[in-house]
C-alpha cells in the first residue's frame, strides 16, 4: 500500500509468543473483505519463533507493518502501534484469536453511516481444548442497549459500561476521537486495556453496533493473561481505581454502571486467581484500601 492510499482501517495487534495462533490470526484479517487496511504487529519480545512469522507474512504482503519491541506488555505495544497507524479507525485485534472475514467492513460501515465515535460488535467464545464456539451475549448484551442507536452516556446512563464487556477487541474507534481525549493504554500486565475502554465509552458522543458475533475469543490458552493473573492479582482493580479518578469529576458521571461493573469485576478477579496467596493479597488490598478507592466501600 502506497503511502499516499487512503486507509480506513489501522489493525493493532500486539504480538507475544503467539507462533502457535499467528497464521490463523493473521489470515483471518489479511483475508478481510474491507480492502483500504493496514495491519500493524508490534512483537512484545516474544521468544518463540513469532517475529520470523511476522516477517514471512510481511514479505508477502505489503499492508502488513510489523516492529519489535522488548517485553512491556500489550498495553504498550498498542500504544507503539497507535504511534504509527494512519487510518481512520483503529481496531485492536489480538494473535490469538480469528476473526470473520466481514468484520471489518461492517464496523466500519456501521461508524460510518452512524458517524459513531465507537463500534461495538458481538463475539464467540472458542474453547481450544475441545474446539468448540459458543455463541455469548456476554460481549454485547442487547437488552442493555437502548432502542435509540447511537447512543452514549447520557441516553444509556445506567448501561454505558455494562452493555458490552471492557475487553478491546470488539470495538472499532475513530482515530480522531481517540487522539482528542488523549486515550492511551496502561503498562500493566493484566488490565492494561481497562483504562482506555471504559474512559472511551464514558467520553464518546456517539457509540453505535452491529449485531453479529464477529470475533471469535480464544478460552484457556496457556500463558494468556488472565491464567498469569497471579502474578499480579490486584492489577486489573487498580485499573478501574484509575478509571474512576479520571472520569468521577466530569459531568454525568454514570455511578450506577459503574459500580454494578466493578462488583462484576471483583467477583470476576477472585474467581480467577488459583493460589490462596493470591487470594489473600486480593482480599487484604479490598479491605484496607480498595473498596474505599473505588467507591464502594458502603
Amino acid at each position: 500500500m502506497l503511502m499516499s492510499e487512503k486507509i480506513d482501517v489501522s489493525v493493532i495487534v500486539p504480538v507475544y509468543n503467539a507462533a502457535k495462533y499467528l497464521s490463523q490470526c493473521l489470515d483471518s484479517i489479511l483475508h478481510q473483505t474491507l480492502i483500504s487496511i493496514e495491519v500493524i504487529c508490534i512483537d512484545d519480545g516474544s521468544t518463540d519463533n513469532s517475529l520470523e512469522i511476522l516477517k514471512q507474512y510481511q514479505r508477502r504482503n505489503p499492508r502488513l507493518i510489523v516492529r519489535a519491541q522488548k517485553n512491556q506488555f500489550a498495553g504498550i505495544a498498542r500504544n507503539n502501534g497507535m504511534k504509527i497507524a494512519r487510518g481512520k479507525y483503529l481496531i485492536f485485534w489480538d494473535a490469538d484469536d480469528f476473526f470473520a472475514p466481514t468484520a471489518l467492513e461492517k464496523m466500519f460501515n456501521k461508524c460510518e453511516r452512524d458517524n459513531a465515535d465507537i463500534c461495538v460488535c458481538g463475539g464467540d467464545k472458542y474453547y481450544e481444548e475441545i474446539d468448540i464456539k459458543v455463541s455469548t451475549d456476554a460481549y454485547l448484551n442487547k437488552k442493555r442497549i437502548p432502542e435509540q442507536i447511537p447512543f452514549n452516556k447520557t441516553t444509556n446512563p445506567d448501561h454505558i459500561i455494562n452493555f458490552s464487556t471492557v475487553m478491546i477487541w470488539n470495538k472499532m474507534y475513530r482515530r480522531s476521537f481517540v487522539e482528542r481525549n488523549n486515550l492511551c493504554f496502561q503498562d500493566r500486565r493484566n488490565g492494561n486495556d481497562v483504562f482506555f475502554s471504559v474512559c472511551a465509552l464514558f467520553l464518546a458522543d456517539r457509540i453505535t453496533v452491529v449485531d453479529e458475533n464477529l470475533v471469535c475469543y480464544r478460552i484457556g490458552r496457556a500463558g494468556s493473561l488472565v491464567s498469569t493473573l497471579d502474578c499480579c492479582p490486584t492489577s486489573p482493580l487498580e485499573a478501574w481505581v484509575d478509571v474512576r479518578n479520571r472520569l468521577i469529576s466530569l459531568p454525568d458521571f454514570p455511578k450506577r454502571s459503574f459500580d454494578n461493573k466493578v462488583v462484576w469485576v471483583i467477583r470476576h478477579t477472585f474467581r480467577n486467581v488459583k493460589t490462596w496467596q493470591s487470594y489473600s493479597v486480593l482480599y487484604d488490598y479490598l479491605k484496607n484500601r480498595g473498596l474505599f478507592q473505588l467507591g464502594i466501600a458502603e
